[in-house]
């Protein structure tokens, strides 16, 4: 629906020459409040440069597309200006900000989503994601590229698989591949595919190649995967044996100082059939493809072909690869090789010789487009917006009067097998803000026509309440409690304890373990889990003993799952060390007060931790990588869905995590009562009246 809106308001845009300007911000204006999901999507820019190249290239189409269909776009870490990318670090800190500071700077920020251009995505990013895939030449054709750059591609790569985001390949055949190669199911990954932003119209007659100097053109990146040496040799071969006046000129600069590319460049630098033309603009390209007579791409793999793509443009006789993206997109008027065969190169050749020679043009039928990239674009909206939804639980809809509130927060409440305290009943309230006393008001109403049961201090819905009572009872001995209770309170790397999930709903003594939620001191996360860890085993409490979610006071930003569940839990957090660092916490966390919006947030009263220690560092992180091989093959089955979390500033190892299974059950159990629920509320109403 969303998406079918901008495209209305994209159309409404271009006509603004007819039905003015003023009556389409009136009209956008009014479908703005029609569209019930506004999405922010981030977008990494630091493959982005002064210099176009076929990863930027298809970074500005999107960019493009996307902001035509009405997103908000933030870009990370500026925006895409020329000057901006002064500032970009090179490869070493350019990889360490993807690593690290990528992933913060996003998850604080207001984006939904984010969409990453180029091959991989930051480790446990805490945010939906959609990552563009090129090509797996590192993969298919290992031989061209250092064993380090394979390695560092392969694992980031696959890691990034692993945290289930939309994979967008830039063509079928990269698809195809993706799917080989890696494993994926084929609806898992969408196609998505640029198109030339090229101005074809610009022209310099100072820059025209002379009429009388024909060329065959190739464009690209100097490096050993274009297979440049046997296109340069085969092409003096063909040219000697036939005599013809015809010359190659070469677009493009060294991407790989391997010693093959160094030593071709070398040899033929300054040979009369041979021209390196290096790194030229767009408005400088747009006339040499003009004037060319030809385009020959011979490389061994390509994810699209910018490039070749442009040389369509021209109508150009063009020269490429069988097999790959590039006669897919060229197909059928292309001229398809072997790139390991010189006579089917000398073949090639002849036949777009022949075409030159006759002056023939080729006509093209071009279906990139911006309006098929919008259309292929439209469907990754739908998906991230359907996901986004799907995680938030706002397929749900909020309460609209204050009866239904109660309902709602009962009915959740009863997917623990739980009811709540009288006491605590208004600041769990969903979705609707209501004074106390007008909440009791309903409470009582509720009792007498016997929608809702208190049974001791405990508010229970009265529907299906049979399947949902349930106390658990006497299950820990008391000095055992007291005894973990009295270590955790004397861990001086501790700053902050709190009782969380079964221990809050039924209360320490009515649960078969203590769930805890700690805030440690910086870069202590690991050594108190550690100590904690080792304790258990000593005093032979490992199963009642549940400290699974640890986080550093300098990292209290809950970075993933903003939806009622993960607010839920956050809001029903029961202090027992540290109550003024549990409002710190609560504080910045505000974004659960858009569930709970009668939860008081008290600021607390911050102070800075002190700078010592960042000593115990090596020590978190020693332990934070044998954490990490243990859990190495948990980490792979549920690091998608967040249950298990193993960063320097988190530890959330929730093996059996319930989010989604309570959410999916909410959805559920919320639908099926919307009938029983609109009767109650009628019958309480009838009573009033009475």
């Amino acid at each position: 629906m969303k998406v079918h809106v901008y495209l209305f308001i994209g159309y409404l845009k271009q006509c603004h020459n007819i039905i003015g300007i003023s009556t389409i911000l009136l009209i956008v204006k009014l479908l703005d409040k029609i569209i019930l999901f506004y999405m922010k999507i981030a977008i990494e820019s630091t493959t982005a440069g002064p210099k176009i190249t076929g990863t930027n290239r298809f970074l500005g189409c999107m960019i493009e597309q996307l902001e035509y269909l009405g997103n908000d776009i933030l870009y990370f870490p500026s925006s895409l200006n020329p000057d901006s990318h002064k500032l970009i670090p090179e490869s070493v800190k350019r990889h360490y900000y993807r690593q690290f500071n990528l992933k913060k700077e996003i998850e604080r920020s207001e984006a939904q989503c984010g969409i990453f251009p180029d091959y991989f995505m930051p480790r446990n990013f805490n945010k939906l994601a959609a990552v563009v895939i090129h090509d797996l030449s590192f993969i298919t054709h290992p031989r061209f590229y250092s064993q380090k750059f394979v390695k560092y591609y392969t694992y980031n790569v696959k890691n990034t698989l692993r945290q289930n985001p939309l994979i967008l390949a830039v063509s079928y055949h990269t698809k195809n591949n993706i799917i080989k190669h890696l494993n994926v199911k084929e609806e898992c990954i969408h196609v998505v595919q640029g198109y030339s932003g090229m101005k074809y119209d610009n022209m310099d007659n100072n820059l025209m190649p002379g009429k009388n100097d024909p060329y065959f053109l190739f464009v690209g990146h100097l490096e050993p995967r274009k297979n440049l040496k046997f296109l340069i040799e085969g092409f003096r071969d063909w040219k000697k044996s036939l005599g013809v006046n015809i010359r190659l000129k070469i677009v493009g600069e060294l991407w790989i100082k391997s010693p093959e590319i160094i030593e071709l460049i070398t040899k033929y630098n300054n040979d009369p059939d041979v021209e390196f033309l290096g790194y030229v603009s767009d408005e400088q390209l747009t006339n040499i493809y003009r004037y060319a007579s030809g385009f020959l791409h011979t490389s061994f793999e390509e994810g699209f072909g910018f490039p070749v793509l442009e040389a369509m443009k021209f109508n150009l006789p063009i020269i490429c690869t069988q097999g790959i993206a590039t006669a897919e997109i060229s197909t059928p008027l292309s001229v398809p090789i072997n790139p390991y065969d010189k006579h089917s190169y000398y073949n090639g050749l002849e036949t777009i010789f022949s075409l030159v020679t006759n002056k023939e043009k080729l006509p093209y039928n071009i279906k990139y487009s911006p309006q098929l990239m919008r259309k292929q674009l439209s469907g990754v909206l739908e998906q991230l917006d359907f996901r986004i939804r799907k995680v938030s639980g706002s397929g749900i809809p909020k309460a609209s009067i204050n009866e239904e509130a109660l309902i709602k927060t009962l009915v959740y409440s009863a997917m623990f097998n739980s009811g709540i305290q009288t006491d605590k009943i208004h600041e769990q309230l969903f979705d609707r803000v209501i004074k106390k006393d007008e909440l009791n008001r309903i409470i009582e109403r509720f009792k007498a026509t016997g929608t809702i049961k208190e049974i001791y201090g405990y508010l229970y819905l009265n529907y299906r309440i049979d399947g949902y009572y349930k106390i658990h009872r006497g299950i820990i001995n008391k000095k055992k409690i007291e005894k973990i209770l009295g270590f955790l309170n004397k861990l001086p790397l501790i700053s902050m304890i709190a009782f969380s999930g079964g221990t809050t709903h039924y209360g320490i003594e009515n649960h078969d373990d203590i769930d805890l939620f700690i805030i440690s001191k910086p870069y202590s996360v690991y050594i108190v889990y550690f100590i904690i860890h080792l304790f258990s085993f000593i005093i032979n409490a490992r199963k009642e003993l549940c400290a699974n979610f640890l986080i550093d006071e300098s990292n209290l930003e809950i970075g993933q799952n903003y939806d009622f569940y993960t607010a839920h839990q956050i809001i029903t957090l029961k202090g027992f060390r540290n109550k003024n660092m549990l409002a710190q916490f609560h504080s910045r966390n505000s974004w659960i007060k858009s569930f709970f919006p009668n939860f008081i947030i008290s600021k607390g009263e911050y102070k800075q931790p002190a700078k010592m220690y960042i000593l115990f560092r090596p020590l978190n992180w020693i332990l934070m990588s044998l954490y990490k091989m243990n859990y190495k093959k948990l980490l792979i089955y549920c690091g998608a869905n967040k249950s298990l979390i193993l960063s320097e500033k988190c530890l959330k190892l929730h093996t059996n995590d319930n989010r989604c299974d309570i959410i999916n059950k909410f959805h559920k159990v919320w639908n099926e009562f919307q009938q029983v629920k609109l009767g109650m509320i009628k019958e309480e109403k009838q009573l009033v009246l009475k």
